[in-house]
């Protein structure tokens, strides 16, 4: 009896995957899932602008908006211009581990179709996978997911993805540098002007006045005598006493 019913739960397994993967597949074939009517999910590569130069590799996001619907798989088809950029390969998301067909890359376009796990359909914003690239050339180009993109909903037969936004990649010049600001350094000194002469100042010695030849003039004898002097000192003296004499 177990043995019975663990075949029973495996061919149920079959069957969901096996009509989820010809879902997507008749959607390439008859063209019939491409209509985009019944569903409202978006597809976004972000980031939307990206700016790399020649020789480096960036990275882009696919991220999926269900909106009302509940999304089990997403089959991805991104173009981008080979002769600027080159695809170096994808990686699925946690949210879509199930790889139903594996990343190919080549002829200008990257094609992978991943699934949720069978028991955790995404709803919501989620991350499928990120999609890395090699810049070649110097260019704006454009990486965009094409209309054979398709996303497969429960409960829905017909292509749930309403709108895409691609991403925007710009790769400078290799010669190309910033504008730089004038320099605050002084201007050169013309070379005529090094080579003219500038005249010294002449040093200027300071001559001394000969204090040490000088003579200090003795004053005029008296015509008197000294005896009589000393009379006249005297007398002027006693009148200075009297009358105080003015100095």
């Amino acid at each position: 009896m177990q043995i019975q019913v663990n075949w029973k739960t495996i061919l149920l397994c079959l069957v969901l995957f096996s009509g989820m993967l010809s879902v997507l597949i008749f959607s390439k074939n008859k063209q019939t899932f491409r209509s985009r009517a019944s569903g409202t999910v978006v597809l976004r590569l972000i980031p939307g602008t990206v700016t790399s130069r020649v020789g480096e590799t960036f990275s882009l996001a696919v991220l999926l908006d269900t909106k009302e619907d509940t999304v089990a798989a997403v089959d991805l088809v991104v173009a981008y211009d080979e002769a600027v950029i080159h695809a170096v390969g994808t990686n699925p998301s946690e949210q879509f581990p199930v790889v139903l067909i594996p990343g190919s890359v080549g002829g200008g376009k990257v094609h992978v179709v991943l699934g949720t796990d069978p028991a955790s359909p995404q709803r919501g914003a989620v991350p499928v996978a990120t999609l890395r690239f090699e810049a070649l050339r110097k260019g704006v180009t454009t990486i965009a997911t094409t209309n054979q993109s398709a996303v497969a909903a429960v409960g829905k037969s017909d292509n749930v993805l309403s709108q895409t936004y691609p991403a925007t990649v710009t790769i400078p010049s290799l010669n190309q540098t910033a504008r730089r600001l004038p320099s605050s350094s002084p201007s050169p000194i013309p070379d005529g002007f090094l080579q003219k002469k500038i005249p010294r100042p002449q040093r200027v010695t300071p001559t001394l006045f000969p204090y040490q030849n000088d003579r200090i003039p003795t004053p005029p004898k008296s015509p008197f005598p000294s005896w009589l002097d000393a009379i006249f000192q005297v007398i002027a003296n006693l009148v200075c006493r009297v009358a105080p004499c003015g100095q």
